[in-house]
Protein backbone atom coordinates (compact mmCIF):
# COMPACT_ATOMS: atom_id res chain seq x y z
CA UNK A 1 0.00 0.00 0.00
CA UNK A 2 1.08 3.61 -0.42
CA UNK A 3 2.19 6.07 2.17
CA UNK A 4 -0.36 7.35 4.72
CA UNK A 5 -1.88 10.75 4.20
CA UNK A 6 -1.17 13.66 6.47
CA UNK A 7 -4.59 13.35 8.17
CA UNK A 8 -3.99 9.72 9.12
CA UNK A 9 -0.64 10.51 10.55
CA UNK A 10 -2.22 13.31 12.65
CA UNK A 11 -4.92 11.02 14.10
CA UNK A 12 -2.35 8.40 15.13
CA UNK A 13 -0.21 11.01 16.78
CA UNK A 14 -3.33 12.29 18.72
CA UNK A 15 -4.25 8.79 19.92
CA UNK A 16 -0.77 8.09 21.18
CA UNK A 17 -0.72 11.26 23.16
CA UNK A 18 -4.36 10.77 24.69
CA UNK A 19 -4.42 6.99 25.07
CA UNK A 20 -4.73 7.11 28.83
CA UNK A 21 -7.68 9.54 28.84
CA UNK A 22 -9.65 7.44 26.34
CA UNK A 23 -9.23 4.32 28.43
CA UNK A 24 -10.55 6.04 31.55
CA UNK A 25 -13.68 7.37 29.74
CA UNK A 26 -14.46 3.94 28.30
CA UNK A 27 -14.27 2.33 31.70
CA UNK A 28 -16.58 5.01 33.13
CA UNK A 29 -19.20 4.49 30.42
CA UNK A 30 -19.11 0.75 30.88
CA UNK A 31 -19.48 1.13 34.64
CA UNK A 32 -22.50 3.38 34.25
CA UNK A 33 -24.04 1.04 31.72
CA UNK A 34 -23.57 -1.96 33.97
CA UNK A 35 -24.94 -0.10 36.97
CA UNK A 36 -27.92 1.06 34.90
CA UNK A 37 -28.56 -2.45 33.74
CA UNK A 38 -28.50 -3.74 37.26
CA UNK A 39 -30.89 -0.96 38.36
CA UNK A 40 -33.31 -1.72 35.55
CA UNK A 41 -33.13 -5.43 36.29
CA UNK A 42 -33.89 -4.75 39.93
CA UNK A 43 -36.90 -2.60 38.94
CA UNK A 44 -38.20 -5.32 36.63
CA UNK A 45 -37.84 -7.94 39.29
CA UNK A 46 -39.64 -5.68 41.73
CA UNK A 47 -42.44 -5.02 39.24
CA UNK A 48 -42.82 -8.74 38.61
CA UNK A 49 -43.48 -9.21 42.31
CA UNK A 50 -46.44 -6.76 42.01
CA UNK A 51 -47.95 -8.13 38.83
CA UNK A 52 -50.94 -9.67 40.68
CA UNK A 53 -51.02 -7.28 43.61
CA UNK A 54 -52.60 -3.89 44.10
CA UNK A 55 -50.04 -1.09 44.23
CA UNK A 56 -49.45 0.81 47.48
CA UNK A 57 -51.65 3.83 48.13
CA UNK A 58 -54.71 2.47 46.28
CA UNK A 59 -57.96 2.84 48.24
CA UNK A 60 -61.66 2.27 47.50
CA UNK A 61 -64.20 4.13 49.62
CA UNK A 62 -61.37 4.80 52.11
CA UNK A 63 -60.49 1.10 52.38
CA UNK A 64 -56.73 0.56 51.83
CA UNK A 65 -56.01 -2.27 49.38
CA UNK A 66 -52.21 -1.87 49.24
CA UNK A 67 -50.39 -5.10 48.46
CA UNK A 68 -53.59 -7.19 48.37
CA UNK A 69 -54.37 -9.87 45.82
CA UNK A 70 -57.68 -9.70 43.94
CA UNK A 71 -59.28 -12.33 46.17
CA UNK A 72 -58.08 -10.63 49.36
CA UNK A 73 -59.34 -7.27 48.12
CA UNK A 74 -62.80 -8.68 47.31
CA UNK A 75 -63.14 -10.13 50.80
CA UNK A 76 -62.06 -6.86 52.40
CA UNK A 77 -64.47 -4.72 50.35
CA UNK A 78 -67.39 -7.08 50.89
CA UNK A 79 -66.76 -7.03 54.65
CA UNK A 80 -66.33 -3.26 54.80
CA UNK A 81 -68.88 -2.12 52.22
CA UNK A 82 -71.52 -4.63 51.09
CA UNK A 83 -72.28 -6.05 54.51
CA UNK A 84 -72.95 -2.52 55.73
CA UNK A 85 -74.92 -1.27 52.73
CA UNK A 86 -77.32 -4.25 52.81
CA UNK A 87 -78.58 -3.16 56.26
CA UNK A 88 -78.96 0.50 55.33
CA UNK A 89 -82.51 1.85 55.82
CA UNK A 90 -84.85 3.20 53.14
CA UNK A 91 -87.44 5.40 54.87
CA UNK A 92 -90.39 6.87 52.97
CA UNK A 93 -92.57 9.39 54.79
CA UNK A 94 -95.93 10.83 53.82
CA UNK A 95 -98.03 12.86 56.26
CA UNK A 96 -97.96 10.90 59.52
CA UNK A 97 -97.30 7.54 57.89
CA UNK A 98 -93.93 5.91 57.33
CA UNK A 99 -92.60 2.92 55.41
CA UNK A 100 -89.23 1.39 56.26
CA UNK A 101 -87.27 -1.00 54.07
CA UNK A 102 -83.67 -2.12 53.69
CA UNK A 103 -81.17 -1.88 50.87
CA UNK A 104 -81.00 -5.67 50.88
CA UNK A 105 -84.66 -5.61 49.75
CA UNK A 106 -83.46 -4.25 46.40
CA UNK A 107 -80.14 -6.15 46.32
CA UNK A 108 -78.34 -2.87 46.98
CA UNK A 109 -74.57 -3.42 46.75
CA UNK A 110 -71.28 -2.15 45.41
CA UNK A 111 -69.74 -3.55 42.26
CA UNK A 112 -66.81 -5.05 44.16
CA UNK A 113 -65.60 -7.22 41.29
CA UNK A 114 -65.22 -4.26 38.94
CA UNK A 115 -63.57 -2.09 41.60
CA UNK A 116 -61.00 -4.82 42.41
CA UNK A 117 -60.31 -5.35 38.72
CA UNK A 118 -59.60 -1.62 38.35
CA UNK A 119 -57.45 -1.63 41.49
CA UNK A 120 -55.28 -4.53 40.27
CA UNK A 121 -54.83 -2.86 36.87
CA UNK A 122 -54.07 0.58 38.28
CA UNK A 123 -50.58 1.83 37.30
CA UNK A 124 -49.74 -1.33 35.32
CA UNK A 125 -49.98 0.60 32.03
CA UNK A 126 -47.41 3.23 33.08
CA UNK A 127 -43.65 3.16 32.43
CA UNK A 128 -41.53 0.99 34.68
CA UNK A 129 -40.03 4.04 36.36
CA UNK A 130 -43.45 5.52 37.17
CA UNK A 131 -44.63 2.11 38.37
CA UNK A 132 -41.53 1.90 40.56
CA UNK A 133 -42.33 5.32 41.96
CA UNK A 134 -45.87 4.15 42.88
CA UNK A 135 -44.49 1.01 44.52
CA UNK A 136 -42.22 3.17 46.67
CA UNK A 137 -45.33 4.88 48.01
CA UNK A 138 -44.87 8.14 46.19
CA UNK A 139 -48.53 8.33 45.05
CA UNK A 140 -52.01 7.77 46.52
CA UNK A 141 -55.05 6.88 44.45
CA UNK A 142 -58.74 6.74 45.53
CA UNK A 143 -60.69 4.65 43.01
CA UNK A 144 -64.44 5.00 42.32
CA UNK A 145 -66.80 2.10 42.98
CA UNK A 146 -70.17 1.65 41.29
CA UNK A 147 -73.36 1.25 43.37
CA UNK A 148 -75.92 -1.26 42.02
CA UNK A 149 -79.48 -2.41 42.75
CA UNK A 150 -81.98 -4.84 41.23
CA UNK A 151 -84.65 -3.05 39.12
CA UNK A 152 -87.14 -5.92 39.48
CA UNK A 153 -86.80 -5.90 43.27
CA UNK A 154 -87.06 -2.12 43.30
CA UNK A 155 -90.41 -2.53 41.52
CA UNK A 156 -91.51 -4.96 44.24
CA UNK A 157 -90.43 -2.46 46.90
CA UNK A 158 -92.53 0.25 45.24
CA UNK A 159 -95.54 -2.07 45.28
CA UNK A 160 -95.04 -2.68 49.00
CA UNK A 161 -94.69 1.06 49.63
CA UNK A 162 -98.01 1.75 47.89
CA UNK A 163 -99.70 -1.18 49.60
CA UNK A 164 -98.63 0.07 53.04
CA UNK A 165 -99.01 3.83 52.55
CA UNK A 166 -101.93 4.19 50.13
CA UNK A 167 -105.34 4.68 51.74
CA UNK A 168 -107.84 2.99 49.46
CA UNK A 169 -111.08 4.78 48.67
CA UNK A 170 -114.36 3.09 49.54
CA UNK A 171 -117.23 2.94 47.07
CA UNK A 172 -120.66 4.13 47.97
CA UNK A 173 -122.99 1.16 48.48
CA UNK A 174 -126.66 0.57 47.85
CA UNK A 175 -129.12 -1.92 49.29
CA UNK A 176 -132.72 -2.23 48.18
CA UNK A 177 -135.26 -4.24 50.16
CA UNK A 178 -138.75 -3.96 48.79
CA UNK A 179 -139.50 -0.27 48.41
CA UNK A 180 -136.73 0.74 50.84
CA UNK A 181 -133.48 2.03 49.30
CA UNK A 182 -130.44 2.70 51.47
CA UNK A 183 -127.28 4.36 50.10
CA UNK A 184 -124.02 4.64 52.09
CA UNK A 185 -121.77 7.53 51.07
CA UNK A 186 -118.34 6.94 49.53
CA UNK A 187 -115.02 7.61 51.31
CA UNK A 188 -112.18 9.38 49.50
CA UNK A 189 -108.77 7.72 49.45
CA UNK A 190 -105.19 8.93 49.38
CA UNK A 191 -102.41 7.52 47.24
CA UNK A 192 -98.83 8.14 46.23
CA UNK A 193 -98.27 9.39 42.72
CA UNK A 194 -96.47 6.51 41.01
CA UNK A 195 -94.11 8.59 38.86
CA UNK A 196 -93.06 10.78 41.80
CA UNK A 197 -92.38 7.68 43.92
CA UNK A 198 -90.36 6.10 41.12
CA UNK A 199 -88.26 9.21 40.42
CA UNK A 200 -87.65 9.96 44.11
CA UNK A 201 -86.37 6.45 44.78
CA UNK A 202 -84.01 6.44 41.81
CA UNK A 203 -82.68 9.91 42.64
CA UNK A 204 -82.05 9.17 46.31
CA UNK A 205 -80.71 5.61 46.32
CA UNK A 206 -76.97 5.85 46.95
CA UNK A 207 -73.95 4.16 48.43
CA UNK A 208 -73.62 6.44 51.46
CA UNK A 209 -72.67 4.09 54.29
CA UNK A 210 -73.25 6.57 57.08
CA UNK A 211 -76.78 7.85 56.56
CA UNK A 212 -80.15 6.22 55.77
CA UNK A 213 -82.07 7.17 52.64
CA UNK A 214 -85.03 9.33 53.72
CA UNK A 215 -87.65 10.35 51.12
CA UNK A 216 -90.56 12.70 51.84
CA UNK A 217 -93.57 12.43 49.54
CA UNK A 218 -97.08 13.86 49.23
CA UNK A 219 -100.47 12.21 48.80
CA UNK A 220 -102.84 12.84 45.95
CA UNK A 221 -106.58 12.39 46.33
CA UNK A 222 -107.99 9.06 45.19
CA UNK A 223 -111.65 9.03 44.21
CA UNK A 224 -113.80 5.89 44.43
CA UNK A 225 -115.41 4.39 41.34
CA UNK A 226 -118.91 4.46 42.79
CA UNK A 227 -120.30 7.61 44.43
CA UNK A 228 -123.52 8.38 46.27
CA UNK A 229 -124.42 10.87 43.57
CA UNK A 230 -124.23 8.16 40.90
CA UNK A 231 -126.14 5.59 42.96
CA UNK A 232 -128.89 8.13 43.52
CA UNK A 233 -129.72 7.74 39.81
CA UNK A 234 -130.96 4.18 40.53
CA UNK A 235 -134.72 4.52 40.89
CA UNK A 236 -136.79 1.49 39.91
CA UNK A 237 -136.95 -2.01 38.42
CA UNK A 238 -136.16 -2.20 34.70
CA UNK A 239 -136.44 -5.98 34.34
CA UNK A 240 -136.93 -9.13 36.39
CA UNK A 241 -137.20 -12.90 36.05
CA UNK A 242 -137.74 -15.94 38.26
CA UNK A 243 -137.03 -19.66 37.88
CA UNK A 244 -138.07 -22.57 40.12
CA UNK A 245 -135.65 -25.24 41.32
CA UNK A 246 -138.21 -27.07 43.45
CA UNK A 247 -137.14 -30.56 42.29
CA UNK A 248 -133.41 -29.98 42.85
CA UNK A 249 -131.36 -32.12 45.22
CA UNK A 250 -129.97 -30.48 48.38
CA UNK A 251 -126.52 -30.31 46.74
CA UNK A 252 -127.80 -28.62 43.58
CA UNK A 253 -129.94 -26.26 45.66
CA UNK A 254 -126.88 -25.25 47.70
CA UNK A 255 -124.97 -24.47 44.50
CA UNK A 256 -127.82 -22.31 43.19
CA UNK A 257 -128.04 -20.37 46.45
CA UNK A 258 -124.27 -19.80 46.47
CA UNK A 259 -124.23 -18.52 42.87
CA UNK A 260 -127.18 -16.18 43.48
CA UNK A 261 -125.35 -14.84 46.53
CA UNK A 262 -122.27 -14.02 44.45
CA UNK A 263 -124.35 -12.02 41.94
CA UNK A 264 -126.62 -10.30 44.48
CA UNK A 265 -125.67 -6.67 45.15
CA UNK A 266 -123.69 -6.21 41.94
CA UNK A 267 -123.37 -2.57 40.89
CA UNK A 268 -122.37 -1.99 37.28
CA UNK A 269 -121.25 1.49 36.31
CA UNK A 270 -121.89 2.88 32.80
CA UNK A 271 -119.84 0.94 30.23
CA UNK A 272 -118.63 -1.57 32.83
CA UNK A 273 -118.75 -5.28 31.94
CA UNK A 274 -120.00 -8.07 34.18
CA UNK A 275 -118.55 -11.60 34.01
CA UNK A 276 -120.66 -14.38 35.52
CA UNK A 277 -117.61 -16.67 35.48
CA UNK A 278 -115.54 -14.20 37.49
CA UNK A 279 -118.36 -13.36 39.90
CA UNK A 280 -119.22 -16.96 40.78
CA UNK A 281 -115.76 -18.57 40.88
CA UNK A 282 -114.19 -16.43 43.60
CA UNK A 283 -114.75 -19.10 46.27
CA UNK A 284 -115.43 -22.57 44.89
CA UNK A 285 -115.39 -24.07 48.37
CA UNK A 286 -119.04 -23.02 48.65
CA UNK A 287 -120.07 -25.46 45.92
CA UNK A 288 -120.96 -29.15 46.06
CA UNK A 289 -121.00 -32.05 43.61
CA UNK A 290 -124.17 -32.10 41.47
CA UNK A 291 -125.15 -33.18 37.92
CA UNK A 292 -123.62 -31.28 34.98
CA UNK A 293 -123.27 -31.83 31.24
CA UNK A 294 -119.79 -33.03 30.22
CA UNK A 295 -119.26 -34.17 26.62
CA UNK A 296 -123.02 -34.54 26.11
CA UNK A 297 -123.32 -36.77 29.17
CA UNK A 298 -124.63 -36.16 32.64
CA UNK A 299 -121.75 -36.31 35.12
CA UNK A 300 -121.21 -35.25 38.73
CA UNK A 301 -119.03 -32.18 39.22
CA UNK A 302 -118.53 -29.14 41.44
CA UNK A 303 -121.10 -26.38 40.87
CA UNK A 304 -123.87 -28.33 39.16
CA UNK A 305 -126.90 -26.03 38.94
CA UNK A 306 -125.19 -22.65 38.52
CA UNK A 307 -126.28 -22.51 34.86
CA UNK A 308 -129.90 -22.23 35.96
CA UNK A 309 -128.82 -19.08 37.77
CA UNK A 310 -127.02 -17.66 34.72
CA UNK A 311 -130.04 -18.50 32.55
CA UNK A 312 -132.40 -16.66 34.93
CA UNK A 313 -130.01 -13.70 35.03
CA UNK A 314 -129.88 -13.69 31.21
CA UNK A 315 -133.67 -13.41 31.01
CA UNK A 316 -133.78 -10.62 33.61
CA UNK A 317 -131.09 -8.61 31.82
CA UNK A 318 -132.81 -9.03 28.44
CA UNK A 319 -136.04 -7.71 29.97
CA UNK A 320 -134.01 -4.63 31.00
CA UNK A 321 -132.84 -4.42 27.34
CA UNK A 322 -129.25 -5.30 28.24
CA UNK A 323 -127.78 -7.57 25.57
CA UNK A 324 -124.98 -10.06 26.27
CA UNK A 325 -121.43 -9.49 25.08
CA UNK A 326 -120.87 -13.25 25.48
CA UNK A 327 -123.47 -15.97 25.82
CA UNK A 328 -123.55 -19.72 25.01
CA UNK A 329 -126.34 -22.29 24.90
CA UNK A 330 -126.07 -25.68 26.60
CA UNK A 331 -124.86 -28.67 24.62
CA UNK A 332 -128.15 -30.44 25.45
CA UNK A 333 -131.54 -29.02 26.32
CA UNK A 334 -132.34 -28.30 29.97
CA UNK A 335 -135.62 -28.69 31.84
CA UNK A 336 -135.70 -25.16 33.29
CA UNK A 337 -135.37 -23.20 30.01
CA UNK A 338 -136.66 -23.56 26.48
CA UNK A 339 -134.08 -23.90 23.67
CA UNK A 340 -132.33 -20.56 22.95
CA UNK A 341 -133.57 -19.06 26.23
CA UNK A 342 -130.67 -20.37 28.36
CA UNK A 343 -127.12 -19.24 29.11
CA UNK A 344 -124.53 -21.80 30.10
CA UNK A 345 -121.19 -21.24 31.83
CA UNK A 346 -118.12 -23.45 32.17
CA UNK A 347 -115.55 -21.83 34.47
CA UNK A 348 -112.47 -20.72 32.54
CA UNK A 349 -114.00 -21.77 29.22
CA UNK A 350 -117.52 -20.44 28.58
CA UNK A 351 -118.84 -17.24 30.15
CA UNK A 352 -121.96 -15.11 30.26
CA UNK A 353 -121.06 -11.41 30.04
CA UNK A 354 -122.86 -8.13 29.52
CA UNK A 355 -122.08 -4.41 29.64
CA UNK A 356 -124.12 -1.63 31.16
CA UNK A 357 -125.25 0.39 28.11
CA UNK A 358 -126.86 3.19 30.12
CA UNK A 359 -125.50 6.48 31.45
CA UNK A 360 -126.44 5.51 35.01
CA UNK A 361 -125.45 2.57 37.24
CA UNK A 362 -127.51 -0.61 37.40
CA UNK A 363 -128.00 -2.64 40.56
CA UNK A 364 -128.76 -6.38 40.53
CA UNK A 365 -130.80 -7.82 43.35
CA UNK A 366 -130.73 -11.62 43.58
CA UNK A 367 -132.73 -13.95 45.86
CA UNK A 368 -133.20 -17.72 46.12
CA UNK A 369 -135.89 -18.15 48.76
CA UNK A 370 -138.61 -20.79 48.59
CA UNK A 371 -136.61 -22.72 45.97
CA UNK A 372 -137.22 -19.94 43.45
CA UNK A 373 -134.47 -17.85 41.83
CA UNK A 374 -135.47 -14.18 41.53
CA UNK A 375 -133.47 -11.43 39.85
CA UNK A 376 -134.38 -7.74 39.74
CA UNK A 377 -132.46 -5.24 37.62
CA UNK A 378 -132.67 -1.74 39.09
CA UNK A 379 -131.88 1.45 37.20
CA UNK A 380 -133.93 4.22 35.67
CA UNK A 381 -136.98 2.76 33.93
CA UNK A 382 -137.55 6.00 32.03
CA UNK A 383 -134.56 5.06 29.84
CA UNK A 384 -136.79 2.36 28.30
CA UNK A 385 -139.03 5.09 26.91
CA UNK A 386 -142.19 3.29 27.89
CA UNK A 387 -141.18 0.06 26.17
CA UNK A 388 -141.03 -3.39 27.74
CA UNK A 389 -138.99 -6.38 26.62
CA UNK A 390 -139.23 -10.14 26.69
CA UNK A 391 -137.97 -13.20 24.81
CA UNK A 392 -139.40 -16.11 22.87
CA UNK A 393 -137.93 -19.05 21.02
CA UNK A 394 -138.60 -20.81 17.74
CA UNK A 395 -137.81 -24.44 16.96
CA UNK A 396 -136.30 -24.56 13.48
CA UNK A 397 -135.57 -28.27 13.36
CA UNK A 398 -136.15 -31.25 15.63
CA UNK A 399 -133.58 -34.04 15.70
CA UNK A 400 -135.10 -37.25 17.04
CA UNK A 401 -132.83 -39.60 18.96
CA UNK A 402 -131.77 -42.85 17.29
CA UNK A 403 -132.20 -46.20 18.93
CA UNK A 404 -129.01 -47.99 19.86
CA UNK A 405 -129.40 -51.72 20.43
CA UNK A 406 -127.15 -53.51 22.89
CA UNK A 407 -127.34 -57.29 23.12
CA UNK A 408 -127.54 -58.69 26.62
CA UNK A 409 -126.93 -62.38 27.25
CA UNK A 410 -128.43 -62.08 30.73
CA UNK A 411 -131.86 -61.18 29.38
CA UNK A 412 -134.22 -63.72 27.86
CA UNK A 413 -134.20 -63.81 24.09
CA UNK A 414 -136.40 -61.09 22.59
CA UNK A 415 -136.89 -59.22 25.86
CA UNK A 416 -136.30 -55.38 25.58
CA UNK A 417 -135.22 -53.11 28.42
CA UNK A 418 -134.83 -49.33 27.86
CA UNK A 419 -131.49 -48.42 29.40
CA UNK A 420 -131.62 -44.74 28.37
CA UNK A 421 -134.48 -42.92 26.69
CA UNK A 422 -132.15 -40.58 24.77
CA UNK A 423 -132.67 -36.87 24.26
CA UNK A 424 -134.17 -34.93 21.37
CA UNK A 425 -131.92 -32.39 19.69
CA UNK A 426 -132.95 -29.03 18.25
CA UNK A 427 -131.92 -26.16 16.06
CA UNK A 428 -133.63 -23.14 17.54
CA UNK A 429 -133.69 -19.37 17.46
CA UNK A 430 -134.03 -16.86 20.29
CA UNK A 431 -135.78 -13.53 19.75
CA UNK A 432 -136.06 -10.36 21.78
CA UNK A 433 -139.57 -8.93 21.72
CA UNK A 434 -140.22 -5.21 22.10
CA UNK A 435 -143.61 -4.02 23.27
CA UNK A 436 -145.03 -0.53 23.32
CA UNK A 437 -148.36 0.18 24.96
CA UNK A 438 -148.83 -3.58 25.23
CA UNK A 439 -148.37 -4.17 21.49
CA UNK A 440 -145.50 -6.08 19.87
CA UNK A 441 -143.55 -3.61 17.71
CA UNK A 442 -140.32 -5.54 17.08
CA UNK A 443 -139.18 -9.18 17.00
CA UNK A 444 -135.39 -9.24 16.74
CA UNK A 445 -133.22 -12.34 16.28
CA UNK A 446 -130.72 -12.69 19.10
CA UNK A 447 -129.23 -16.17 18.59
CA UNK A 448 -129.41 -19.37 16.57
CA UNK A 449 -128.47 -22.40 18.65
CA UNK A 450 -127.96 -26.11 18.15
CA UNK A 451 -128.67 -28.68 20.85
CA UNK A 452 -127.27 -32.17 20.42
CA UNK A 453 -129.30 -35.36 20.43
CA UNK A 454 -128.37 -38.45 22.38
CA UNK A 455 -129.30 -41.96 21.30
CA UNK A 456 -131.73 -44.09 23.27
CA UNK A 457 -130.11 -47.29 24.50
CA UNK A 458 -132.17 -50.48 24.48
CA UNK A 459 -130.88 -53.77 25.81
CA UNK A 460 -132.22 -56.80 23.90
CA UNK A 461 -131.99 -60.27 25.46
CA UNK A 462 -130.17 -63.11 23.68
CA UNK A 463 -130.41 -65.78 26.37
CA UNK A 464 -132.02 -68.96 25.03
CA UNK A 465 -134.83 -70.44 27.19
CA UNK A 466 -134.06 -73.73 29.00
CA UNK A 467 -135.93 -76.87 27.75
CA UNK A 468 -137.11 -79.14 30.64
CA UNK A 469 -137.31 -82.99 30.07
CA UNK A 470 -139.41 -85.22 32.46
CA UNK A 471 -137.46 -88.22 33.89
CA UNK A 472 -139.17 -91.71 34.47
CA UNK A 473 -140.10 -92.56 38.08
CA UNK A 474 -137.89 -95.13 39.87
CA UNK A 475 -138.87 -97.51 42.76
CA UNK A 476 -137.20 -96.72 46.03
CA UNK A 477 -135.77 -99.95 47.61
CA UNK A 478 -137.11 -100.82 51.06
CA UNK A 479 -134.85 -101.07 54.04
CA UNK A 480 -133.34 -104.49 54.71
CA UNK A 481 -135.43 -105.25 57.82
CA UNK A 482 -138.64 -104.20 56.04
CA UNK A 483 -137.73 -106.34 53.04
CA UNK A 484 -137.11 -109.37 55.31
CA UNK A 485 -140.44 -108.92 57.03
CA UNK A 486 -142.16 -108.59 53.69
CA UNK A 487 -140.55 -111.91 52.58
CA UNK A 488 -141.45 -113.72 55.94
CA UNK A 489 -137.87 -114.49 56.96
CA UNK A 490 -136.85 -114.75 60.59
CA UNK A 491 -134.01 -113.01 62.31
CA UNK A 492 -130.88 -115.11 62.93
CA UNK A 493 -130.42 -116.62 66.47
CA UNK A 494 -128.33 -114.70 69.01
CA UNK A 495 -125.37 -116.58 70.48
CA UNK A 496 -124.45 -116.09 74.15
CA UNK A 497 -121.66 -117.36 76.47
CA UNK A 498 -121.48 -117.96 80.15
Amino acid sequence: MGNKSGEDRGFLTFMKKNKKSVSIATVSVLTVAIAGGIYVANIKNNLNDWNYKIYPGVTVKGVDLSGKSAEEAKNILNDNLNDKISNKDIIIKVDDKEFKGKYKDIDGKYNVDKAVEDAVKYGKDKSMFKQNKIIKGKENKELEIEFLYNDKKLGKLKENVQKNLNIEPKNATINIVGSSKNITEEILGKKLEVEELNNSLKENLNGDLENPTIINLNYVESKPKVTKEELSKIKDVMGSFESSFATSTPERSANIQAAVGFVDGTVLMPGEEFSYDKATSTDKSKYKQAPVYINNKVEMDIGGGICQVSSALYRAMMRANIRPTERHNHSLTVSYAKPSLDATVAWGYLDYKFKNPYDFPIYIKGMSDGKVIRFYVYGDKSALNGKTYDMENEIVRTIAPKEKIEKDSNLEEGKRVVQSKGQTGYVSKGYQLTYENGKLIKRELVSTDTYATTDSVVKVGTKKPEIKVDKPKEEVPAKKEEQQQQEGSEAPPVETTT
